[in-house]
C-alpha cells in the first residue's frame, strides 16, 4: 500500500512541480500563456515539491517497513533455533551418562 501511495504522489507532485517551474521559465509574453496563467500555475510549485517529498517519505517508510519485518523473521528463526538448543541441553542433562564408571 506505501508503494502505490508514494507512486501515486510522486507523480501528482512531479507534474505540479513540472508544470509550476515551466510557467516561471517561459515567458508568458510569448503569447501562449497570460501572466496570470503564468502566475495561476507558478503557485503550483510548492504544493508540487510537498506531494513530491511525501511521496518519497512514503517510499522510505515502506522500505523501512518491510526491512524490519525481514529483521523480525530473521530474529524469529534464531530464537526458535536456540529453544530448539536448549532443550536438547536440557533432555541430555537429565538423562544419565552411559559413560560413566558405576563405583561400588
Amino acid at each position: 500500500m506505501g508503494r502505490l501511495f508514494g507512486l501515486v504522489l510522486s507523480l501528482l507532485g512531479g507534474i505540479a512541480f513540472g508544470l509550476g517551474a515551466f510557467s516561471l521559465l517561459t515567458v508568458p509574453e510569448a503569447g501562449w500563456i497570460s501572466a496570470q496563467g503564468a502566475e495561476a500555475v507558478g503557485t503550483a510549485i510548492l504544493p508540487g515539491l510537498a506531494l513530491w517529498f511525501a511521496a518519497w517519505i512514503a517510499f522510505a517508510l515502506d522500505a523501512l517497513q518491510r526491512d524490519l519485518d525481514a529483521l523480525r523473521q530473521e530474529t524469529a528463526v534464531v530464537g526458535n533455533t536456540l529453544n530448539r538448543f536448549v532443550k536438547q541441553v536440557e533432555a541430555a542433562q537429565t538423562r544419565p551418562n552411559p559413560n560413566a564408571t558405576r563405583r561400588s
